[in-house]
């Protein structure tokens, strides 16, 4: 949930007949460059070094990975957001509800649809100021589908590593269509990213079950100020 650092070192003592895996990963690495409008933008990349002492060989192999392998790793995250103490959240509809979550750097907005008959639309209207980057999703002005008895992650801001975040507003406005599905089927899949739709999580099901089931659909705005939320934190 930490957000991101102009730079980074990791110092570790392996131990001998074991496989070890380390996973770099930078939110610059993988993005495009602004070029002219006659020339194609290009990948950044991002450096990083191994240094290795050892009396005898290490094997260094090579793994690239675009989507997350399962969606374990996803569920995990889900249940971190859920502890974390610098939470905000707002009734989106019956059974629904939208949160914000402070990670120690990084900003998560989730939604969480429990009810078993009514298919959510949400438009979520992000805007925040210099030093803030998209780490997933987009800022701005978007649309998002929450199907039924699921639970989605839809942005996670972060820090760019030379400000930190002081505040970051945001409006929302949502509609709810009635439909006859019992919730999204949810077959393990080989790859999972990391805004895909989760089925509804106990500690989802508990915190939007508390919503009015009758209630109408919400709309509203607010500010976050996470000079606050870093003193809670």
């Amino acid at each position: 949930l930490n957000g991101m650092s102009r730079s980074c070192d990791c110092e570790v003592f392996l131990d001998p007949s074991f496989e070890y895996c380390c996973i770099p990963f930078s939110l610059y690495g993988g993005t495009r460059t602004n070029t002219l409008s006659s020339q194609p933008s290009e990948h950044t990349g991002a450096n990083f070094r191994f240094t290795i002492y050892s009396s005898s060989k290490v094997t260094v192999e090579r793994r690239s990975r675009e989507f997350i392998n399962d969606m374990v790793s996803v569920s995990a995250l889900h249940r971190e957001l859920f502890r974390t103490r610098c939470t905000k959240r707002y009734t989106l509809g019956p059974k629904s509800l939208l949160m914000c979550v402070y990670g120690n750097g990084c900003i998560y907005f989730m939604a969480i649809n429990s009810s078993p008959n009514h298919f959510l639309q949400l438009r979520l209207v992000v805007k925040h100021g210099k030093g803030v980057i998209d780490a997933f999703g987009r800022s701005g002005e978007t649309h998002h589908d929450i199907q039924p008895n699921t639970e989605k992650i839809l942005l996670v801001l972060c820090s760019d590593g030379k400000l930190n975040i002081e505040c970051v507003e945001f409006s929302y406005a949502t509609a709810m269509i009635f439909c006859t599905s019992k919730g999204a089927s949810m077959q393990r899949k080989t790859t999972f990213r990391i805004g895909g739709d989760m089925a509804i999580s106990t500690a989802g099901g508990l915190l939007s079950g508390v919503v009015d089931p009758e209630g109408s659909c919400q709309s509203g705005s607010d500010t976050l100020d996470l000079q606050r939320c870093s003193k809670i934190d």
